[in-house]
């Protein structure tokens, strides 16, 4: 199973469903799960797939991240990492 993870900011939950049951419906994709969480700084999207091909294809679609492990909230949430003055 191919899990995507897709972090919206800024967009309310009901707006990210309908465009995605949209899309799911046009390309007659049946995902196996479909969850999310709601924290603080926004909702993370978490679809299972069966097929790698379906889950790229959304990924790319809603600019997420396929992997083989459900996503998790604590990822999309890490801070950035930081540059040194040396970097920068």
């Amino acid at each position: 199973m191919f899990w995507v993870g897709v972090r919206y900011r800024g967009i309310a939950l009901p707006d990210i469903m309908q465009v995605m049951r949209v899309w799911f419906d046009n390309r007659r994709y049946q995902p196996q799960k479909f969850d999310y969480v709601i924290s603080g700084s926004g909702v993370l999207v978490r679809v299972q797939f069966q097929q790698e091909a379906h889950a790229s294809e959304f990924a790319e679609a809603f600019a997420g991240s396929v992997s083989r492990e459900r996503p998790s909230i604590e990822r999309y949430e890490a801070p950035a990492p930081q540059q040194s003055a040396a970097e920068g």
